[in-house]
């Protein structure tokens, strides 16, 4: 994923969470709670929109003026977003576009390196909105560019420099217990067999201890890291998600693992990423940056927010 890419998607889960705050108030409790902050008392607001939602001192903050302020600062901008996604969904149903299902495979992989341990709900409930925020970038991209010419030869040019940098390795996320020898080490893995947690095992016997204080979180490693010896990568290929290994020998000293997920390698042939480099390579003939709001002069945008 390149880096304008990247911060775009960034951009656009930072403003779902704007829009999930906007709309809290249409999962408001029924029966109001409130919890003491110094001398600020926090009220969940009723159904009732004249209920406080904060009371500071004894002087209330409105849920009218609350959500009026949201909708001050947010609003606007969280409009003009909803009508850019849904201006470039409908352009890309209109013109029957399509993108390769492994180039989004990919984009999925590597943001999911970038979260630390997550459910199974949960991160399936993240990967859709990922997948979304990756198919209106990308959309946006052949939208904008789809009348820009790029010349076969310049695209495989570009492949044939930068072919490599489009692979996804395959990775694993890891957790790992580090001991001194290999009789703590036994032990260590013997209490895994009896059912004791591996992250309370880890804060309690690793020694390496920058792992160790968050329950031996190590994170996403690829085997090309220089990071982790081979041993490790080694131990992860014989685990199926969810399991524990025996105590290998690293530097360092003796090592148990944990394996929470395993990202598969993704790569890619010629065809299958023509297309993408060429919406890469026509980007650069696009003045200024490439936004949706470019595309509004060619839809019926009738503006209401604010009359």
């Amino acid at each position: 994923m390149n880096r304008k890419v990247l911060w775009g998607l960034v951009s656009l889960l930072v403003i779902t969470n704007l829009l999930t705050l906007y709309f809290w108030s249409g999962e408001r409790s029924t029966s109001p709670k409130s919890s003491k902050l110094q001398d600020m008392e926090v009220v969940e607001a009723s159904d009732e929109v004249n209920e406080p939602v904060a009371l500071i001192n004894g002087e209330e903050v409105s849920y009218v003026d609350w959500v009026s302020s949201l909708k001050q600062t947010y609003g606007k901008k969280t409009l003009e977003d909803m009508v850019n996604k849904q201006l470039v969904f409908q352009l890309a149903e209109e013109h029957d576009l399509t993108l390769e299902p492994k180039l989004i495979d990919r984009e999925l992989h590597s943001m999911e390196t970038m979260q630390g341990v997550s459910g199974k709900e949960e991160l399936e409930q993240k990967q859709e909105q990922w997948r979304k925020d990756i198919e209106y970038q990308l959309y946006l991209e052949e939208i904008l560019t789809r009348d820009v010419e790029i010349a076969e030869e310049d695209i495989k040019k570009y492949f044939e420099k930068h072919k490599d940098d489009y692979t996804f390795s395959k990775t694993y996320q890891l957790s790992q217990i580090v001991v001194n020898n290999k009789k703590e080490a036994d032990k260590v893995y013997k209490e895994l067999e009896e059912g004791s947690d591996f992250s309370v095992l880890a804060r309690e016997y690793s020694d390496e201890t920058s792992s160790g204080e968050f329950g031996g979180y190590l994170g996403y490693y690829s085997e090309n890291t220089t990071f982790l010896d081979n041993a490790y990568f080694n131990a992860a290929e014989k685990l199926e998600e969810g399991q524990y290994s025996q105590p290998f020998e690293a530097p360092g000293g003796y090592v148990v693992i944990y394996l929470h997920r395993t990202l598969p390698e993704v790569t890619f042939t010629y065809d299958e990423l023509k297309a993408h480099i060429r919406r890469e390579l026509a980007l650069g003939h696009i003045s200024g940056v490439a936004t949706a709001d470019m595309l509004w002069e060619q839809a019926d945008i009738d503006w209401i927010y604010g009359e």
